[in-house]
């Protein structure tokens, strides 16, 4: 009902009992002013069509508002939008104009509107007002901004209910439906643009989507420090050339003794049938008598010492199980052979070992270090078919087994925000020792720690602002485990003197 309407009424009861005042019987006792007090701090009822003064250009008339259509609507909502109404009525002064009695009634129906959407990503039920929360309000605000972008009006209807809400929480403090008030976030501006958000449905694909990479990269980075086998170059020493002739031994033993030919004549036979073998034998100092008499005397011994003197063979065209398998021995490779690759090495000789200009130049790199040139081979032929991130990071897996690279660093960063609800400067904030930024949790100091952050934006010139989030310290996907797992694999390089602390 509009005030002025109602002011008249009371004034005409009021003279009404003052005539008749000696017939009444007023209850003045402690207890039954104290009753009346706390009623007085209920919301009344109610009515869902009421009239307004109004007054334009020196002209009053009457404005009615009619909430019957929402309450049909909106059943489940019915005792919110009866809140709604008397804090309408509380806000809205006689003599107003039809404009400040509209965007009022507007925001009620749209945030009416917002709640029942799907589009409501605060993903809470709000049956009364004391369900209104920041949460709830800055969704409000997204709500608006995507739905009606553009909209002069957006600002208004957010601040209708805002206003609304705080009146009711003024007036009537005492009701337990109204809640106590919350500082309310910055409504939508008069001239933004959409703002896209996220429905908790795609919320929860996308947190699912991390957990899946994260689990992929963490397999990934503990395949490669157990990796043992590496790429080997054709090497002819003694041991490895005992290798050759006991493993070409066995494979001709069933024509050897069909032949009935001698352990010598075979010996020869298997020499003088490989070039390189024989060019070994030479350099070596060797004769071939000598050979003979030495595979004779101790060739099982030497051969279990050596191994093939062929070098590894790359294919430039595998399948995906032959990629994988050469790709993990160029990995194995680096880590044993190469050790100082990257991370401990100046960025022009770390870009050096896997460029393609040295495949093109094959011939230089050959000669200089064959196996740095087989190394680059298996990784250029492989990299694109491996099963991690499907290959699709190329060469780049290469540094991602060992450390981080964007798209592998990513997921652990993107969880770690949607987790903590901070901004890119507060986790960027956090360096490389995590437990730097923590103190106890005071509730549960076994399970949880408080991160402390900080961040610039928003303290008006006034320095950092802190921020801080609870975070379960045993929990492999909270916050807490995320960070540390990133500080123990970008720490393995901190005795690099190329390493940056953040």
């Amino acid at each position: 009902m509009a005030k002025k309407a109602s002011l008249k009424k009371t004034v005409g009861r009021q003279a009404e009992e003052r005539l008749n005042i000696g017939s009444i019987t007023l209850d003045v006792s402690e207890e039954s002013i104290l009753s009346r007090a706390a009623a007085r701090e209920y919301l009344p009822s109610v009515a869902y069509v009421n009239n307004y003064h109004v007054k334009e250009r020196g002209k009053a008339g009457i404005y009615t508002v009619d909430f019957s259509d929402l309450v049909s609507k909106y059943p489940k909502n019915k005792y919110l939008i009866e809140q709604l109404i008397v804090g309408i009525n509380e806000i809205i002064v006689p003599d107003c104009s039809r404009n400040t009695i509209k965007d009022n009634a507007q925001g009620v129906r749209v945030f009416l509107e917002f709640l029942n959407s799907d589009n409501n990503l605060s993903n809470n039920s709000v049956t009364k007002v004391n369900d209104i929360n920041i949460l709830i309000a800055k969704s409000f605000s997204n709500y608006l901004r995507s739905t009606y972008p553009k909209n002069s009006h957006c600002r208004k209807w957010f601040a209708a209910i805002r206003r609304i809400v705080q009146r009711l929480q003024e007036q009537f403090s005492k009701d337990p439906s109204i809640g106590v008030g919350f500082p309310w976030p910055t409504g939508p501006g008069k001239n933004e643009g959409t703002i896209e958000g996220y429905h908790p449905r795609e919320m929860k694909e996308l947190i699912d989507a991390c957990i899946k990479d994260i689990r992929e990269i963490k397999s990934f980075h503990q395949a490669y420090l157990s990796l043992d086998e590496e790429l080997v170059t054709e090497e002819w020493n003694i041991e490895n050339l005992m290798y050759f002739l006991h493993e070409g031994m066995r494979r001709t033993e069933e024509s050897r003794l069909k032949s009935k030919g001698t352990e010598r004549a075979w010996i020869k036979r298997l020499i003088s049938n490989a070039p390189n073998a024989l060019k070994a034998m030479v350099e070596l100092g060797y004769t071939i008598d000598q050979i003979q008499d030495f595979y004779i005397q101790r060739g099982a011994e030497l051969a279990s010492c050596g191994r093939s003197p062929s070098a590894t063979r790359i294919s430039q065209h595998p399948d995906q199980e032959r990629a994988i398998s050469q790709f993990n021995l160029a990995l194995g490779t680096l880590k044993k052979r190469f050790p100082l690759f990257p991370y401990h090495l100046p960025i022009e000789k770390a870009k050096g070992l896997l460029n393609n200009k040295n495949l093109r130049n094959s011939t230089i790199l050959k000669t200089k270090d064959p196996l740095a040139y087989m190394v680059n081979s298996a990784v250029s032929y492989s990299s694109r078919k491996i099963k991690f991130m499907d290959g699709t990071l190329g060469k780049m897996s290469v540094y991602a087994a060992q450390h981080f690279v964007s798209d592998t660093l990513y997921p652990f960063f993107l969880l770690a925000l949607i987790n903590t609800g901070w901004n890119v400067e507060s986790l960027l904030s956090i360096s490389d020792d995590v437990d730097a930024h923590i103190t106890p949790d005071l509730i549960d100091p076994e399970n949880y720690v408080i991160i402390h952050g900080r961040k610039i934006r928003g303290s008006n010139g006034m320095g950092f602002l802190k921020v801080t989030r609870r975070s379960n310290k045993n929990k492999m996907l909270d916050t807490y485990q995320l960070l540390k797992y990133v500080e123990s694999i970008i720490t393995q390089y901190k005795n690099s003197p190329y390493y940056r602390g953040c």
